[in-house]
């Protein structure tokens, strides 16, 4: 959506006219389906279709929170007549700052993965390290049924940690 509001933001400022503004936006580079969704819109006014009435049909091509956001204030502002071009401007500014907040908010999530993960790791080494090594420790978890009821419950914890682990990072991957 950044690149539409960024496109009808410099066609704006060239002629401060909507339909002129989306004509233009055709040759930017946005998906088929989105230009195919414009030239839709663009029929639909040019066959006698009200301005407001063809934005609500053309809100139907998405339901990104963005999108629905720019055919509302576009809306608004044909209805009481406003400043287009500085409408645009600010939209392409509001929505450079989400995306950058996106971003940041994306790379913060890989960083705290990365730490869980390291610290999985290093929890699982300390620990096998201390059975493999400490002969005391060993015979704590495996001489006693108390231990190894421990040591059962340790290892279903952390396999159920780790199982919770690997779906957050498929949703994140996804």
């Amino acid at each position: 959506m950044i690149i539409l509001t960024s496109a009808l933001s410099r066609w704006c400022q060239v002629k401060s006219d909507l339909i002129y503004a989306f004509e233009q936006t055709l040759n930017a580079d946005i998906s088929e389906d989105l230009k195919e969704s414009i030239r839709a819109m663009l029929n639909r006014i040019k066959g006698g279709m009200p301005l407001e009435q063809a934005l609500d049909k053309f809100s139907e091509f998405s339901h990104q929170e963005q999108f629905l956001d720019l055919i509302a204030a576009v809306k608004v502002n044909t209805r009481h007549r406003g400043d287009l071009p500085v409408l645009m401007e600010t939209l392409e500014l509001q929505f450079f700052r989400l995306e950058e907040a996106y971003q940041q908010r994306r790379i913060s999530s890989r960083t705290d993965l990365r730490s869980t993960i390291l610290c999985f790791a290093f929890g699982f080494v300390v620990f096998a390290g201390r059975i493999i090594s400490n002969e005391s420790v060993r015979s704590a978890f495996l001489s006693s049924a108390i231990g190894f009821l421990l040591l059962i419950a340790s290892i279903v914890s952390f396999a159920s940690g780790l199982a919770i682990l690997l779906i957050i990072i498929r949703r994140i991957n996804d």
